[in-house]
């Protein structure tokens, strides 16, 4: 029976990066904030269709006033960001939208 042995899975991977260039401060700054603010429109966007279908099934009384603000005080704009960068990253391979 073979032992278990150990498999460098990452040193292909950094063969095909080695050389390639990479991203200026400036650019990651601005990507950094695009993935910030698609973040922030996505949890807006989720919490209002949460709040109209709660209106809906008269879970919550009709006209409420709903704040829709993103704050990392709230646990689902953690949540959000975490999943975001977690998945975005992941399908990414590294890179963000």
């Amino acid at each position: 029976m073979v032992p278990d042995t150990y498999n460098a899975h990452a040193t292909s991977r950094m063969v095909a990066l080695d050389g390639v260039r990479l991203a200026s401060f400036g650019r990651r700054a601005a990507a950094f904030a695009i993935d910030w603010f698609v973040i922030v429109v996505v949890v807006m966007v989720g919490v209002a269709a949460g709040a109209s279908v709660a209106e809906k099934l008269k879970l919550i009384p009709a006209n409420t006033d709903i704040h829709l603000k993103f704050n990392l005080a709230n646990w689902y704009s953690v949540a959000s960001a975490a999943v975001y960068f977690g998945l975005v990253t992941f399908v990414g391979k590294g890179q963000t939208i």
